[in-house]
């Protein structure tokens, strides 16, 4: 039987991380570290993309391919079906997804520093167009952890990076030092 996984989640914009990493450490949340992440993501024929799934290879301390299925109705969390694993050699597992007939379509990147509080995670993205808090574990979870940072449901994001991107006028790659439109 194959397992899979759902990915809950929920992602704020917010100005600075300086005030969030106190209030982190105020209520006892572990800092996993601060990483640089390069994301591959590949499609065949815009599929994916039509079907609001992503197939995704994501660098940064380990290499990890990733499938995420079409988000699930809901107005205040990001739900969808998650199966990600950790591969040993990037350059065979890119050609192996082009094998496939899938092409990369869009790279992004982020500065990523990972956060543990009791069952969810918190991590701290800065993209090149933003910065954002992500909160990820059980929607009973998600909801007490982002209410003890001070954030209401009005403030939660359910769109995807790169719906975001696209609002704030990114139309190619999301790459530190590099013009939105290239």
């Amino acid at each position: 039987m194959t397992e899979t996984t759902k990915e809950i989640e929920i992602k704020i914009e917010i100005n600075d991380f300086k005030t969030i990493k106190k209030q982190l450490k105020t209520i006892g949340a572990k800092n996993k570290g601060l990483f640089f992440e390069k994301n591959i993501i590949f499609d065949k024929n815009n599929t994916f993309k039509k079907n609001d799934c992503l197939l995704r290879i994501r660098s940064d301390k380990k290499t990890t391919m990733c499938y995420k299925g079409p988000r699930e109705k809901s107005d205040t969390m990001q739900i969808r079906e998650e199966i990600e694993f950790e591969i040993s050699n990037l350059k065979k597992a890119i050609l192996f997804i082009e094998r496939l007939g899938f092409k990369q379509t869009k790279i992004y990147e982020k500065k990523r520093e990972t956060w543990q509080y009791k069952n969810t995670e918190i991590v701290l993205d800065e993209l090149p167009f933003g910065k954002y808090i992500e909160i990820e574990g059980l929607e009973q979870d998600i909801k007490k952890t982002a209410n003890l940072l001070g954030f209401k449901k009005e403030k939660y994001l359910t769109k995807t990076y790169f719906e975001l991107a696209e609002e704030k006028g990114y139309t190619k790659d999301i790459i530190f030092n590099k013009n939105k439109t290239q």
